[in-house]
């Protein structure tokens, strides 16, 4: 200080000294704190250092409480910033390195096709890797091509057609039929990379192969996905019981589409969710289809949520009811219109 005051072009390099560290402590930390913007508040300690900052200047921030540690070793979140269940995907993935991928229930989850799963991460890493936590399920890649990555949600995922081979090894074949149906359905994965994709790796005795090909056994490359969950439970309901396949999303003239039909019994199903009829208009519309319905000589049933599983019995029952009524009710109708032609 001595020489600073004595010497004043001393002392301004001091301050050009002070207001340059000023300056590289404010862009690295702000380059930091884009970083974590982009990564749910996240960052690992290697992209801090690539950032600018040192061990010493990292210790600081988390002694001062600006950033705290997250479980994984070496990665870190900016203090305050809200939980989330991709963060803590995020945050694997960051431990892991950046040669790792998220894969089977995570993947298939983040592509939305099925819930996210709680504290439960599918991870593909390319080398042997001892996780540090229960939560943190490690697979070991066959191969990994970059055309099989992809991101969603800025997190690194594999393809949804792959992921969903990968899935079929991990659930029940309930849950892996579910989730092919709401991936078809949504317009997320196509039929024909499903099909090439079960062949290729069939070939390599996959786990999950079996259950796969079961359900696109089902699902030929024509087939089109139902509308709902509420139709796949509904379409269950009949393969439970032995009732007959109807049509779905069947055209009847003056009338437009429904649900499900029945068209030698004249038969129509509609299914009716809780959100149905929230408006007046919904209402109306609704109302004006069921009288010319009726005028046209069809039997509209409607169910509900709990019709078709709390009360999938009674629901049964009455369509094995109509159905046998109303094909006699039918072909009488039909042979009295040819006696009466003739």
């Amino acid at each position: 200080h001595s020489a600073a005051h004595k010497n004043p072009h001393c002392g301004a390099r001091h301050n050009g000294l002070r207001a340059l560290c000023s300056v590289v402590t404010v862009d690295r930390d702000k380059r930091v704190a884009l970083l974590a913007e982009r990564q749910y508040g996240l960052f690992s300690r290697a992209q801090a250092l690539a950032a600018g900052h040192s061990a010493y200047t990292i210790r600081q921030r988390l002694r001062s409480g600006r950033w705290t540690r997250h479980d994984y070793r070496d990665v870190f979140f900016v203090t305050g910033v809200a939980h989330c269940s991709e963060q803590d995907i995020l945050a694997a993935h960051l431990w892991a390195g950046p040669d790792t991928v998220c894969c089977g229930r995570t993947s298939v989850g983040l592509w939305g096709a099925c819930s996210l799963p709680a504290d439960l991460v599918d991870l593909l890493v390319p080398r042997n890797i001892r996780p540090p936590t229960a939560s943190l399920l490690i697979h070991r890649p066959v191969s990994l091509p970059p055309r099989d990555i992809t991101r969603r949600a800025g997190i690194p995922v594999t393809v949804l057609d792959r992921a969903l081979y990968e899935l079929a090894g991990l659930v029940s074949l309930g849950q892996l039929e579910r989730a092919v149906d709401e991936a078809l359905r949504r317009r997320l994965v196509w039929l024909p990379a499903l099909h090439s994709r079960l062949e290729r790796y069939a070939v390599q005795g996959r786990n999950g192969t079996t259950n796969l090909r079961r359900i696109l056994l089902e699902r030929p490359l024509g087939y089109r996905a139902t509308e709902s969950t509420l139709e796949d439970d509904f379409v269950k309901l009949l393969e439970r019981h032995n009732l007959p396949r109807p049509e779905r999303q069947y055209r009847i003239e003056g009338v437009g589409r429904v649900d499900f039909a029945y068209p030698e019994a004249r038969i129509a199903i509609e299914l009716d969710g809780y959100e149905y009829h929230s408006d007046r208009d919904s209402f109306q519309k609704d109302r004006t289809r069921s009288n010319r319905l009726l005028l046209g000589e069809w039997l509209l049933l409607r169910y509900t949520k709990r019709d078709v599983t709390l009360g999938e019995r009674t629901t049964a029952d009455q369509l094995h009811h109509a159905l046998s009524q109303r094909r006699g009710q039918v072909l009488g109708v039909s042979e009295l219109r040819k006696l009466h032609r003739q």
